[in-house]
């Protein structure tokens, strides 16, 4: 049987960074006394249900509840990314309620050790108004996840909504995932360095930008 774990509440290093650490009071898990490993092989996303405003509460409310709650990150409406459970550690945010088990994962082990899970501040019924694409919460919530991604070699398409694992949630309401995901995509493209290679001659060149322009390794190396 699964059993949460009490943290004895220590500062952590942000696994993102320059995300803002406001650990959360509840999380982790426990077997025999001994702590299990979070593996994380895909995304949950959530919304809490909060106004999208310059307020972002639920990381606070986190690290002060009693509830056993919390989610690895939290992205706020004004671009602000939040750390509240370390990866390596299960966040108390999307076990499996009511509904079977993603194709990927492990049925016998919690969803929340597989998993990295993120608030994305506002309201299920209006999330897909209030973070519209390209606005700064939506690039946030791209760059964190390309850049945890590409951290953790986690398949992009792997990013789910909470109420596909859980009978209880509607969470987070009509986002537009398949978006999300293309353009967490584009974006680990983008910050792919461009390869190099020796050309027959055995010069040595590079393939995009410089590329274009005809211009190799060579004529710039001193």
């Amino acid at each position: 049987a699964w059993s949460s774990g009490t943290v004895e509440l220590m500062a952590f290093t942000a696994d993102y960074p320059g995300a803002l650490v406001v650990q959360a009071r509840n999380y982790g898990y426990v077997v025999d006394g001994k702590r299990l490993p979070n593996n994380p092989k895909a995304w949950c996303l959530h919304t809490p249900e909060e106004p999208p405003d310059n307020v972002p509460s639920t990381p606070y409310y986190f690290a002060e509840t009693n509830r056993d709650a919390s989610t690895t990150y939290f992205v706020s409406y004004l671009g602000f990314v939040f750390q509240m459970v370390p990866e390596s550690e299960g966040a108390y945010g999307n076990a499996v309620e009511g509904k079977p088990y993603p194709v990927w994962a492990d049925s016998t082990v919690n969803l929340n050790l597989q998993t990295l899970s993120v608030e994305i501040e506002g309201y299920a019924a209006t999330i897909h108004q209030t973070m519209p694409r390209d606005s700064a919460q939506w690039n946030a919530l791209v760059n964190l996840m390309a850049h945890r991604c590409k951290a953790r070699n986690i398949p992009p398409g792997r990013t789910f909504g909470h109420y596909a694992v859980s009978v209880y949630r509607s969470d987070p309401g009509q986002l537009n995932i398949p978006q999300l995901i293309a353009d967490v995509i584009a974006k680990m493209e983008d910050d792919m360095p461009d390869p190099i290679f020796r050309t027959p001659s055995g010069r040595r060149a590079q393939v995009g930008a410089a590329g274009k322009h005809g211009i190799g390794m060579d004529e710039h190396e001193q």
